[in-house]
């Protein structure tokens, strides 16, 4: 299911995203 594997890197790609925003805002 290559549907599965995308969206599991999207997921992980925009938590990393957030946590990156969150350590700047800090």
């Amino acid at each position: 299911m290559p549907n599965f594997f995308f969206y599991c890197l999207l997921l992980s790609c925009l938590f990393s995203a957030l946590f990156s925003v969150q350590k700047l805002a800090t």
